[in-house]
């Protein structure tokens, strides 16, 4: 556990009350949040062994994200036991599909920031303790995606992740724009057809294949 603890940035943040929610996620294997976490900027279901860079970013990004959530509340002039108060609330809250899915979409390339309307939304529709007028969402999504970004930059194997998703992504939106099923096998259908007219000149369906 403290192994993730420190890998996540955890032990470096002094002063983080909530510090249990992460300890919490530490000790278990946390394979379904990661799937939820990522779902909508990789959009297939990952596996992820130990020491998976995918582990390592969510759980960066989640304590940078419960950093930003202390420190409005800080802004607000809540002291270190009001803040506590709202350590089993936060971790229901980031437990949420839709939460974890919204804070992983800052790993998108195009991200232009977190959907605070889901974010406040949910947060009423738990019926979770009163957020101060000094709240602002706003702010913590602004902070949140640099943050994310930076977590990005700094981690070689995380680029080439989201790299490598990205393109994939893009060749997709492609066909999809072309009127071509994303599932289409170009090599099959290329090689049916010569088989079907002979010596034609399929060359300009290698940019597809």
């Amino acid at each position: 556990m403290s192994e993730w603890l420190v890998v996540w940035g955890v032990a470096q943040a002094a002063g983080l009350v909530f510090k249990p929610i992460l300890e919490d996620l530490a000790k278990e294997s946390a394979k379904d949040y990661a799937k939820d976490f990522f779902k909508d900027c990789l959009k297939k279901v990952i596996h992820l062994p130990e020491k998976d860079p995918l582990k390592e970013a969510y759980g960066k990004a989640l304590t940078q994200f419960l950093l930003l959530v202390q420190q409005e509340l800080e802004r607000a002039d809540y002291d270190e036991i009001m803040i506590k108060q709202y350590v089993k609330p936060l971790k229901d809250f980031v437990n949420q599909e839709k939460i974890a899915a919204t804070l992983g979409s800052a790993f998108n390339s195009d991200s232009q920031g977190l959907d605070i309307q889901i974010m406040a939304r949910t947060w009423r529709e738990m019926n979770l303790p009163f957020l101060p007028e000094e709240f602002d969402w706003g702010q913590i999504s602004k902070r949140y995606l640099k943050r994310v970004k930076n977590i990005i930059k700094d981690d070689d194997k995380l680029q080439a992740i989201f790299a490598a998703h990205a393109q994939e992504a893009a060749a997709e939106q492609l066909k999809e724009m072309a009127g071509i099923p994303t599932e289409f096998d170009w090599r099959r259908y290329r090689e049916a057809l010569r088989e079907q007219y002979g010596n034609l000149r399929l060359e300009s369906m290698d940019a597809f294949a």
